[in-house]
């Protein structure tokens, strides 16, 4: 009698934690699983909002110019960076966002570089000197990948 007990109230804990029982029916020689305790419902999640101001500034900074009549092709050397924060123009930094010699390229001129795409110059750094330039990546395995490469680009002055 005891043990009837005890392995009643075993099934009945195992119940309460949402283990489950069986149910057998003629099509099945295990059975389906009656799950005490459904899953609770997925909620849904708003995207983040910094993330999609970030995409719509994407595309504004990786748009292509309108007037293209003045373009010029100069050889570079094209490097990369991931770090994060604003730009020497105050922009956050970003996909699209070059650093660039002010001196060679102006800030503002849309800049297209083979493998990258469009980009805009709104950046310098201390390495930046004459025709060398330095991309926006968002993460330090991407920037590793690019390495050091020496391409033509294309510059349409502002």
């Amino acid at each position: 009698m005891n043990l009837k007990i005890s392995l009643f109230a075993f099934i009945l804990f195992l119940a309460s934690i949402g283990i489950g029982m069986c149910n057998f029916d003629e099509n099945s020689i295990y059975g389906t699983v009656i799950d005490s305790n459904p899953p609770p419902q997925p909620k849904v999640v708003k995207r983040d909002l910094l993330e999609n101001r970030q995409k719509r500034n994407v595309n504004k900074y990786q748009q292509a110019p309108a007037n293209t009549s003045n373009v010029r092709e100069l050889k570079v050397r094209v490097s990369s960076y991931c770090l994060g924060g604003m730009t020497s123009r105050g922009v956050q930094t970003r996909v699209g966002v070059i650093a660039v010699d002010p001196n060679i390229i102006p800030y503002g001129s849309k800049i297209y570089v083979p493998g990258y795409g469009w980009g805009t110059a709104l950046d310098t750094g201390g390495a930046i000197k004459g025709n060398t330039i330095d991309i926006w990546m968002p993460t330090y395995g991407q920037c590793m990948q690019w390495g050091v490469r020496y391409l033509t680009i294309k510059v349409v002055k502002p």
